[in-house]
């Protein structure tokens, strides 16, 4: 009892008398639930926090309490007691992510190319106090995990191992998880008013739904200084960033009829305004494109003016793609078009800084037999539906036509060979008597 005005925190009360007694906790109103308590000496000590917010302010300081307590008004026992801790209700940290680039959303990319993903967290003000700050990345399985993991103090690149520790995929391995977790020394360097990034690299496989939006979220756990541990945060659906590939379906047909036409060979070439680059094989694009290589709507360069179909493209060459027997011919893993308009810029609600133009074009490079070859490139545009119209229910798109015309030269024994033949028959006869002339001059 004499000693009781020297303690004045939550571990000195314990020491002294251990941390044997009941627990209650606050309801509505900050309110306790009525405590059974004889004539005696009591001490209270708050052990946590559990409601909306964080505690970011110290604990209330222990307190005792000798029963019975005498109303001086009434000079009868009080059966209640108000205390005023000095807590305070703090910011909570939150975390939003962005991909390609602060602010972005949305984005499009060829399939095995890599894209960047940014965690933003928003920090409080006792940050520097906090126990324990973690994040987790569950990727996606059609992402390949690519590394190049950055963790960024606004522009001072922070140390691993030091500052933090990571668990992560293989790099190249589909899906998995990362986990990013701040040391003691790392979260003590951290202040409110400096952006924390976390940058990693992953790229779009083969497994991946052409067309199909691939979302990424963050979770982040947390305990602030006052050993309080918030209810994990994530990023809200609606801006949960994502990333996809694109592709296109086409048809060959005879000009102003369905007639399917096989055969036709085109370059598919990349458009940047007007600057055309030819699109070719990576060993990404050769697993997406699979089952139409198998297919034969693949086609090789034999180097001498002619293309025969292929199941085996060579990486680094230029695709060619040829018609099959029902017409049809495609190309899957591109990039697509992104759009940039609107204040702010949106693409299916998501927040759309990027734009990608998604535009290529069929260069005819052998026509099939008997067709004459195209003369001007045709231009397609890649979508999130110019290969799939529904990505979800795997609803085909309908496929863009392209159309030859037949070479047509008169046929045998027709009036049109009689005319050529008088026309040969009047030059030679022309020719004779010109000769003959030098030769009665002479």
């Amino acid at each position: 009892m004499a000693a009781q005005a020297s303690y004045d925190t939550a571990a000195e009360v314990e020491a002294y008398l251990g941390t044997a007694g009941q627990t209650t906790t606050t309801g509505t109103g900050g309110a306790t639930p009525a405590l059974t308590l004889g004539e005696g000496y009591y001490w209270f000590v708050e052990s946590g926090y559990s409601g909306e917010g964080m505690i970011s302010g110290s604990e209330a300081v222990p307190f005792g309490l000798v029963l019975p307590m005498i109303d001086p008004a009434t000079n009868e026992a009080r059966t209640d007691v108000h205390v005023y801790p000095k807590n305070t209700v703090g910011n909570e940290p939150t975390v939003d992510k962005d991909v390609t680039e602060v602010g972005n959303d949305s984005d499009s990319a060829n399939v095995g190319d890599n894209v960047e993903w940014i965690i933003l967290p928003t920090l409080p003000e006792d940050i520097a106090t906090y126990k324990m700050l973690k994040f987790t990345d569950d990727i996606d399985p059609a992402l390949d995990y690519q590394n190049r993991l950055r963790v960024l103090n606004g522009s001072v690149a922070m140390l691993e191992g030091t500052d933090y520790t990571v668990t992560e995929p293989a790099v190249g391995a589909a899906g998995g998880q990362l986990v990013v977790e701040f040391t003691a020394t790392g979260i003590a360097k951290l202040t409110p008013g400096t952006n924390l990034e976390i940058r990693f690299l992953t790229s779009i496989n083969d497994t991946a739904v052409v067309g199909l939006p691939i979302p990424n979220d963050v979770t982040l756990e947390y305990t602030n200084g006052h050993d309080v541990t918030g209810e994990p945060a994530t990023v809200p659906e609606e801006e949960q960033p994502e990333v996809w590939t694109g592709g296109k379906r086409f048809e060959k047909v005879v000009e102003g009829t369905t007639d399917k036409l096989a055969g036709a060979v085109f370059r598919v070439e990349e458009l940047d305004g007007t600057t055309a680059t030819p699109v070719v094989w990576t060993a990404d694009l050769i697993a997406m494109n699979q089952a139409a290589i198998t297919a034969g709507k693949f086609a090789a360069d034999n180097g001498d003016g002619t293309y025969t179909a292929t199941t085996a493209p060579v990486v680094g060459q230029p695709i060619y793609v040829i018609s099959a027997a029902d017409g049809s011919f495609e190309i899957a893993g591109l990039q697509g078009y992104e759009p940039t308009s609107g204040d702010p810029a949106t693409v299916d609600d998501k927040i759309n800084t990027i734009s990608h133009p998604g535009t290529y074009q069929l260069v005819e490079v052998a026509a099939p037999a008997g067709y004459a070859m195209l003369p001007n490139p045709i231009p397609f545009t890649v979508t999130k539906t110019s290969y799939w119209s529904d990505p979800v229910a795997l609803t085909a798109a309908a496929p863009q036509e392209v159309e030859n015309k037949r070479v047509t030269i008169p046929e045998t024994g027709g009036i049109g060979t009689i005319v050529f033949t008088l026309a040969g028959l009047a030059l030679m006869g022309g020719a004779a008597y010109g000769m003959r002339r030098r030769t009665v001059k002479a």
